[in-house]
């Protein structure tokens, strides 16, 4: 075995460990089971009865679901859903299984982004709305001390599907997503500086890709992995190569980590 395939050995199965303990921990926290069986966040999405919307819990250890589309059901059962996204929010109590209602979002949305920030808001950024065949550019912030959301400043580029994650520094950095409801993706990122609270471009990605995998490292860099060109996991969308990816807040710049450039 040589030197390069012990180093990605060794890479591999540290990144596998992250993730398993990273479940664990959430599965305990957020899943454990009620005495009927059933997980008390099981019993809020359940009363919810909505899809595709955004949650994130908050450091009182309550979660924040906002926005998605409203099931249509019959006879107990999801027959389909309302295409519109909704503007509502609901505060899931995970040690009782009970939802309470909040302040709605300014714009209603669905397959945003949702960022827990250092100061204990959340900041929702992008999506797709029924008013817009493109995704949003508009974000908002949620303040549970006041239970109102607050809109800030545009994204450079309406997103969906994307990812964004807290930094060290306290920004968030939001990355590639879908440009519209064709799937078209892209690989453009940008960071929210929350001081500020507005977006500035930073350094693109090697790949054009949605619905692919953020993991804040030890030495605060930001590992993508995965996704897809085409923005959806559908059975027709193409799959990005292994071609994982390493931002450095320090240089604003993304670097390969194997695989080849895609460009």
């Amino acid at each position: 075995m040589t030197a390069l395939h012990t180093k990605w050995r060794i890479f591999y199965f540290a990144k596998l460990a992250r993730f398993m303990s990273a479940l664990a921990i959430v599965m305990m926290l957020l899943l454990a089971p009620s005495a009927d069986g059933q997980s008390l966040k099981d019993k809020c999405e359940k009363a919810l009865k909505r899809d595709s919307y955004m949650e994130t819990q908050l450091k009182n250890g309550k979660i924040l679901i906002a926005g998605g589309f409203d099931l249509v059901t019959a006879g107990g059962r999801v027959i389909g859903y309302n295409p519109n996204p909704v503007g509502r929010a609901e505060i899931c109590d995970p040690a009782t299984g009970k939802l309470s209602p909040t302040g709605s979002m300014i714009v209603p949305r669905c397959c945003a982004s949702a960022t827990l920030l250092q100061n204990g808001q959340v900041l929702i950024a992008g999506g797709t709305s029924p008013l817009s065949a493109k995704s949003l550019n508009s974000t908002e912030v949620y303040d549970p001390a006041t239970g109102t959301f607050t809109r800030v400043g545009a994204m450079t580029i309406g997103r969906g599907g994307h990812t964004a994650t807290l930094l060290r520094t306290g920004g968030v950095l939001v990355a590639g997503g879908i440009v519209n409801r064709s799937a078209m993706t892209m690989g453009t990122a940008e960071l929210y500086n929350p001081d500020t609270r507005s977006f500035e471009r930073t350094g693109d990605m090697h790949s054009s890709r949605a619905s692919h995998t953020p993991t804040l490292t030890s030495d605060g860099k930001v590992l993508i992995a995965g996704g897809c060109s085409q923005g959806i996991p559908e059975a027709t969308a193409v799959i990005v190569p292994t071609n994982d990816e390493l931002y450095d807040p320090q240089t604003g710049t993304f670097s390969l980590i194997g695989g080849i450039d895609p460009q």
